[in-house]
């Protein structure tokens, strides 16, 4: 195992908010994630999980032995089982105009939850949502306001209930599904609108990363009842399991692949795990099963951290958004429900030495992830949060189901301790008046600038430098 060492560095690099003006959720508490992002014609466009958590729903299906209450409480649950316990008015595409300006772009029925998934291809951005009643829905635009949905393919399959990844290569984009009865790759041909399936992954749930490395295309899986793989092909059509080997691998509870990143000239994999915390590893050779690296299996030193949520190269580094629970180290650890995960952005410029860069979701108690990151055409590397979805306006709910504020305070007193009590009131108040719930829109202070001649001062006179292009 790689000599693992993370150090806080808050200064390293800071952030200003995009969405400051527009408000958290941009307006709307209930767009809890910014679920998707991609720089299109030099603007940002941003894809929401819009969904609030119904607690009333939860119960009943509780009581009914849909769900099982004692692997909610262990934290050992498919996290698949709450999707039909979430209520949602549709997720919605924004797009930044510059500045504080926002503009909402389209706004989805409410069976399209969120879009999870942006990528620009062949001249035209296209949006992919999670849709667990028709399946998922794929839209694209050529200008960024209007959006016509794709058919065919592995749209209008219900089974394909969300599209977790796309990947523009070769001139074709990839989409990978998730489905229950066997994940699906297809291929789509815009010139043509054909579609082909690439292959049925029999054993995965979702294919949920691609990635070429070394002229090969490597497509990470979840299996929710087991653990992940890793495929590795040639051709795309036929496929060969490499999933990654390593003394103890066998013993991790790692259940899918949340990112495949190529970073000087090595492919790093982070995973998702809600027992041990996030496996970041990297090979310069991962066609070959036993030829990783392993940089963590513990969420960098924090089992809370249980996804590489996001990656991005960005100035010569590598950052990694962190999805933090908080059940075992957050302030209300002894609820058994996440509440108080802190979001971590992370940062190397080698891959083996790590630094905090944020450490507490951007200053917010219920920003447990950073979503989503790309680099905008402006040069900056901008992160997009995701808001706990579990949290509600708890204290207007009880207050309707006639519990005060007071027989709440004395409930939460017993079990967790009266400080603890006294400050979960403070920010489920804060959650009334929206300040604390919804997502947000960060972008880094420092700017890389665009391809450019540049001047070396030597002992001639300036001479001029033709920068490398950023990745």
């Amino acid at each position: 195992m790689i000599a693992l060492a993370l150090v806080s560095a808050a200064s390293a690099q800071t952030f200003h908010e995009l969405t400051a003006d527009i408000g958290r959720g941009f307006g709307d508490m209930m767009n809890r994630y910014a679920w998707s992002m991609a720089s299109f014609g030099g603007k940002e466009y941003v894809g929401t999980w819009n969904v609030q958590f119904d607690y009333a729903g939860v119960a009943q299906a509780i009581l009914s032995g849909q769900v099982d209450l004692e692997s909610i409480l262990s934290g050992q649950v498919d996290p698949l089982t709450f999707t039909g316990a979430l209520a949602s008015q549709g997720g919605e595409i924004w797009r930044h105009d510059g500045g504080g300006n926002w503009a909402r772009v389209y706004d989805a029925p409410a069976a399209d939850q969120g879009f999870r998934k942006m990528v620009v291809h062949n001249g035209a951005v296209y949006a992919a949502s999670a849709n667990y009643q028709a399946g998922a829905t794929l839209l694209t635009s050529t200008d960024g306001t209007t959006w016509s949905a794709l058919t065919g393919g592995p749209l209008g399959d219900a089974a394909n209930t969300s599209v977790r990844t796309m990947l523009s290569h070769n001139g074709l984009l990839y989409v990978g599904t998730e489905n229950t009865n066997g994940a699906e790759l297809w291929t789509y041909n815009s010139a043509s609108a054909a579609w082909t399936k690439r292959n049925t992954f029999a054993e995965d749930a979702a294919v949920a990363e691609l990635a070429v490395y070394d002229g090969r295309m490597y497509a990470g899986t979840w299996d929710f009842t087991d653990s992940y793989k890793l495929h590795c092909s040639d051709d795309t059509n036929a496929w060969n399991d490499v999933t990654p080997v390593f003394p103890g691998s066998d013993s991790l509870s790692n259940l899918g692949v949340m990112q495949l990143r190529d970073f000087k000239g090595k492919l790093y994999l982070g995973t998702l795990n809600y027992v041990d915390g996030f496996t970041l590893l990297r090979s310069g050779t991962p066609d070959n099963a036993a030829a990783w690296e392993v940089i963590t299996t513990d969420g960098m030193g924090d089992p809370d951290n249980a996804y590489t949520w996001a990656s991005e190269e960005f100035a010569g580094k590598m950052y990694i958004g962190t999805f933090n629970h908080g059940l075992r180290g957050g302030l209300y650890a002894p609820l058994p429900i996440p509440l108080d995960g802190r979001a971590q952005l992370l940062a190397s410029d080698n891959g083996t030495d790590w630094v905090t860069v944020i450490d507490d979701g951007f200053g917010s108690p219920f920003t447990y992830g950073i979503r989503t990151m790309i680099v905008n055409d402006e040069g900056r590397l901008v992160c997009g949060t995701a808001s706990n979805f579990l949290v509600v306006d708890l204290l207007s709910e009880l207050n309707r189901c006639g519990v005060s504020q007071k027989e709440l305070y004395l409930c939460l007193a017993d079990a967790m301790g009266e400080q603890c009590a006294a400050a979960l009131l403070t920010e489920l108040g804060a959650v009334r008046s929206g300040d604390w719930i919804g997502c947000q829109v960060y972008a880094s202070d420092q700017i890389i600038p665009e391809p450019a001649t540049l001047t070396l001062l030597v002992a001639g006179g300036l001479v001029p430098l033709l920068k490398r292009r950023r990745r």
